[in-house]
C-alpha cells in the first residue's frame, strides 16, 4: 500500500515494513498543540548548522514526541491511547529516500501542529523521540530519521551514528552539554 505523503525529494515516499521492535505509539484523532519547539530548532539548523545548533536539536528530540504516518495499524489500537506493538504486527511507516541513497524514517516534529498545518501528510500516530531512536537502531533497513518541520517544508536528517552516540550519553552529560551551549551563547560568559 502506498502512502499519500507528498515529498520534496521523491515523487512519493514508500512505506517500509519495520521488523518488530518494542515500541509504543499513540494513534491520534485531533490537534491540541500550537507551539513548535522542535520545528523552531529544525529551522535554526537550516539557517546555521553549527555543532551547538545540531546538538540542541538532537538532544531536544530525545524528549519530544513525533508524528508518524502508519498503515496496517492493529485494530486493538484505540485512538489517543498508547499501545505497544507485538511480534505479529505488520506496521508500515512512511520513509523517505534521499539523493545520497539513504532511506530515512519520516517523522513529523510537533505532531499536532504538523497535522493541522499539513493535513495531506495524514499523520496518524505519535512516538516519543527516545523510543523512535531506539527503534531505528534495531532496524536494518533504515539509515536514520528525517525530522520534518511543522511550520515549513524544512527538515533535518539525523543519522544512525549520531543517534547511537546520543543514546550513549548519560543524563548528566546531556545537562553539561546544554549548559556549555548556553554559556557559549551568552555574551561575555567566558570572562565571568
Amino acid at each position: 500500500m502506498r502512502s499519500a505523503i507528498k515529498s520534496r525529494f521523491a515523487p512519493a515516499p514508500h512505506p517500509l515494513y519495520v521488523p518488530h521492535a518494542p515500541r509504543t505509539v499513540c494513534v491520534m484523532l485531533d490537534s491540541r498543540m500550537t507551539d513548535s519547539p522542535i520545528s523552531d530548532l529544525i529551522e535554526a539548523v537550516g539557517k546555521n548548522a553549527s555543532r551547538a545548533t545540531v546538538e540542541a536539536l538532537c538532544e531536544a528530540a530525545l524528549e519530544a514526541q513525533f508524528g508518524l504516518r502508519m498503515t496496517n495499524v492493529p485494530r486493538r489500537a484505540i485512538p489517543n491511547e498508547p499501545f505497544t506493538t507485538e511480534a505479529g504486527d505488520h506496521l508500515r511507516m512512511a520513509t523517505e529516500s534521499i539523493p545520497d541513497g539513504r532511506t530515512l524514517l519520516k517523522a513529523f516534529a510537533d505532531p499536532e501542529l504538523s497535522g493541522a498545518n499539513f493535513p495531506e501528510f495524514a499523520i496518524n500516530a505519535r512516538i516519543d523521540g527516545r523510543e523512535m531512536f531506539e527503534m531505528l537502531l534495531k532496524c536494518e533497513n533504515l539509515d536514520g530519521v528525517m525530522l520534518c518541520s511543522a511550520v515549513t517544508f524544512g527538515a533535518s536528517v539525523i543519522g544512525l551514528r549520531t543517534i547511537r552516540e546520543l543514546l550513549e550519553l548519560t543524563p548528566g552529560q546531556l545537562v553539561d552539554r546544554a549548559a556549555a551551549r548556553k554559556s557559549a551563547a551568552t555574551p561575555g560568559a567566558a570572562t565571568r
